[in-house]
């Protein structure tokens, strides 16, 4: 049959995207005698019989589905964990498929729990942008959530007295006793009268975390002002930065770091965003550096607002002073402006030891249940005793290697060759090398034998030569003092390579210029934005 209508088509010249109709194709049946007028008369007749029995359907289609009720949604601040070792930054990157963002993850979850519709509907705010490979332990976001107690809820059986947003539940165990539509058939049925109940908000910790991968975890929330924002109510944030000991002088790290407390100019402390940023003063309220033991320490930087990688940067030039690579008071040579405008160039430290700890606001209390807590600590103690076992399996193995013998001659051999090279890259920057004192340790003090352990041979590499085994030793490039590098370019010369572009001047005009009219509007506005908050308690 399929074949018959297949040349039927092709004999009609009917390719391509050429529609035949019914009459052209019985029309053509007929001339050829392949069909007689009989065999199409009887089935005409049969298909008006069957038309004629079922008629069509003519009516409006039925609505399946119960009048939409209005849903009410609540202004809220949650609190949430993440690792952001495996995410490309907390920011969205709206429209890429390749985006590996938090917000991305924590959205799915919004929209799956239909606690939002969108992100573009739900009014949302967040305290601190952390950057690729960024953890945090008290980032902030605000929002608008559906809630469990209905928009229609009131505090009388008449309907007369509607239950304000004010009264709603301040966490999920606080009860709220109102009188609602009663369900049937899973649908609200506004015809019958109303039934009192006691209404529990949602779980919504609990309900996102059941969504979210484990590094992404919700930690607490709390009712907030309509006005409240995550980022303009913030009136300070606290970030730490862990780090292994190893050879570092802490002392030093602590001067060096003393310098950095109080309101200074970071330009030199940071990736400077002359589009967005034109007063690059920032106030350090607080600076510590704490060792929490096994050669773990972290710095604790506490102020008001931070510039684009200011703690990286920071870090950066701390780890040269503890290294012994450049004096304390290099700080306050950077923190001088007017002497050095444009920053040496330097890289910044590593990204995933950095966390935002806290984000602090004057008027949140954010509440915790003691359920969620408790899941909570337990999947990260899960977490972090898979890390710990990782940990001690490659400490194991370095230990292993500790016993293991080397030729006397191969350690001589190899450390020789590694201080040559070492001297010759310092000659090039007229420098001398001065690591080890040859006189401290001898060979005989370890071992009669021409064996030794590579414990030993570490040990005299460190003694004789000043070659220390640590991350650090793989990196062959010589320190270069800063005010001896290179200067970048001033922030006067950025803004005038930006207004060669268009599309630059136009956001610098947009995220500078109106900012820089308007500085009493703008002090007015942040004190009026940290009144704003809520209690989840």
């Amino acid at each position: 049959m399929s074949h018959t209508k297949h040349a039927v088509l092709k004999e009609l010249k009917i390719d391509g995207d050429s529609q035949a109709s019914s009459a052209d194709i019985l029309n053509y049946l007929l001339k050829t005698k392949r069909l007689s007028e009989d065999t199409v008369r009887l089935a005409v007749e049969k298909v008006s019989q069957k038309t004629a029995s079922n008629p069509p359907n003519t009516s409006p289609p039925r609505n399946t589905h119960a009048p939409a009720i209005e849903q009410r949604t609540r202004h809220v601040a949650l609190r949430f964990y993440y690792d952001g070792a495996d995410y490309n930054g907390l920011s969205q990157n709206l429209g890429q498929d390749t985006d590996n963002s938090i917000e991305k993850e924590l959205f799915q979850a919004l929209i799956k729990a239909r606690l939002v519709d969108s992100r573009d509907s739900c009014g949302y705010s967040r305290c601190g942008r952390t950057d690729r490979g960024v953890s945090s332990v008290g980032q902030v976001v605000a929002l608008r959530l559906k809630s469990s107690i209905p928009a229609y809820a009131t505090f009388d059986q008449e309907g007369t007295k509607p239950v304000p947003n004010e009264e709603l539940p301040k966490n999920e165990f606080s009860k709220i006793s109102a009188w609602v539509y009663p369900r049937k058939k899973k649908q609200v049925d506004t015809s019958a009268p109303r039934v009192q109940k006691e209404i529990a908000e949602y779980a919504y910790s609990k309900i996102l975390n059941n969504l979210l991968p484990v590094k992404i975890r919700i930690l607490g929330w709390s009712p907030v002002s309509d006005e409240f924002s995550a980022r303009f109510s913030c009136s300070s944030r606290t970030y730490r930065y862990f780090f292994a000991k190893r050879q570092m002088n802490l002392e030093r790290i602590r001067e060096g770091l003393a310098f950095m407390v109080g309101k200074h100019d970071f330009r030199n402390f940071c990736k400077m965003d002359v589009e967005k940023v034109y007063n690059f003063e920032r106030h350090i309220y607080d600076a510590k550096l704490a060792e929490l033991g096994n050669g773990i320490c972290y710095v604790q930087i506490h102020g008001q607002a931070f510039l684009w990688h200011q703690i990286r940067y920071i870090m950066a030039v701390l780890f040269m002073i503890g290294r012994g690579l450049e004096k304390a008071d290099i700080v306050p040579e950077l923190l001088n402006v007017t002497k050095y405008p444009g920053k040496p160039s330097y890289r910044l430290a590593e990204d995933t030891p950095l966390v935002l700890h806290d984000c602090g606001y004057p008027n949140l209390k954010i509440g915790y249940s003691v359920p969620n807590l408790w899941t909570t600590t337990c999947q990260l103690e899960k977490e972090w005793e898979d890390l710990m076992l990782a940990a001690n399996q490659i400490r194991n193995c370095l230990d292993s290697l500790r016993d293991v013998e080397v030729q006397k001659a191969d350690v001589e051999d190899f450390a020789k060759n590694r201080a040559a090279e070492r001297q010759k890259k310092l000659e090039r920057v007229g420098k001398s090398y001065s690591g080890g004192n040859e006189s401290t340790l001898d060979w005989d003090q370890l071992s009669d034998s021409p064996l030794v352990k590579w414990e030993e041979a570490l040990l005299w590499m460190d003694n004789r030569m000043g070659l220390v085994a640590d991350p650090g030793a793989l990196d062959t490039h010589i320190h270069i003092p800063l005010m001896s590098r290179s200067f970048g370019t001033t922030y006067e010369e950025k803004l005038e390579q930006l207004k060669l572009n268009d599309r630059k001047r136009k956001k610098y005009e947009d995220g500078v210029v109106k900012k820089r009219l308007a500085t009493e509007e703008d002090k007015r506005f942040y004190q009026h934005m940290a009144r704003q908050g809520g209690a989840g308690i």
